[in-house]
């Protein structure tokens, strides 16, 4: 899971534990999730309506956090830099992207 992962990057890196939130939005019977979660003040959002639980929802988010500060060239900049992140969108080919600052 890239929940725990992230968790573990944010602890090598000395940061605060990552934050969540999730929305569910859709009927009972089909209900779809989206998840944010931010990481030393960067937000990363799952994609829209793909996810049929929160736990699924907040694992996208986590692996997009994960894969972006787990990438060599990302991990010496500032927080505060404007970052466009592609959605993994977990094999369903959302491919959208999320600019964060």
């Amino acid at each position: 899971m890239y929940k725990t992962k992230l968790q573990e990057l944010c602890h090598q890196f000395e940061w605060n534990l990552p934050e969540y939130a999730t929305e569910k939005d859709g009927p009972d019977h089909n209900p779809r999730f989206t998840a944010t979660v931010v990481v030393n003040g960067v937000s990363f959002e799952s994609p829209k309506d793909q996810c049929r639980s929160s736990k699924e929802a907040q694992n996208h988010a986590a692996h997009i956090a994960y894969d972006h500060f787990n990438l060599p060239q990302r991990r010496n900049l500032p927080s505060s830099a404007p970052v466009m992140v592609k959605c993994c969108g977990g094999g369903h080919g959302n491919g959208s992207f999320i600019v964060h600052s």
